[in-house]
């Protein structure tokens, strides 16, 4: 005997987490396909057709707002790049976020 279970939804006023992970440096990031043109059959693009060069965009002086983070108990300012790209390997889009470390990355109590 099948029983239909049903898993009680989220309240809609609480946002569900997004999934924070580190890129790799030679991942293949894709542009965001362009809108299908009128009168095309078929299943819509997932990727788009350009390689994102990530070294060109995060060299660009513009575009670079600073916020203020809590990072492991501490209040930090940081300069940050954020977009949209396409990855095989999540699937489809995703957002890509760039921090600027001028002085380097070390890990706490190390």
């Amino acid at each position: 005997m099948r029983q239909n279970v049903q898993s009680t939804p989220a309240p809609p006023d609480v946002k569900a987490p997004d999934p924070v992970s580190r890129l790799r440096k030679d991942a293949g990031l894709l542009r965001l396909p362009g809108p299908r043109p009128a009168g095309r059959r078929g299943r819509p693009r997932t990727y788009g057709p350009e390689v994102i060069d990530l070294t060109e965009q995060g060299g660009r002086r513009r575009g670079w707002p600073s916020d203020t983070f809590e990072l492991y108990g501490e209040k930090a300012v940081k300069r940050y790049k954020t977009s949209l790209a396409t990855w095989r390997p999540a699937g489809g889009a995703i957002r890509v976020v760039r921090v600027d470390e001028p002085t380097g990355w070390r890990a706490p109590g190390r």
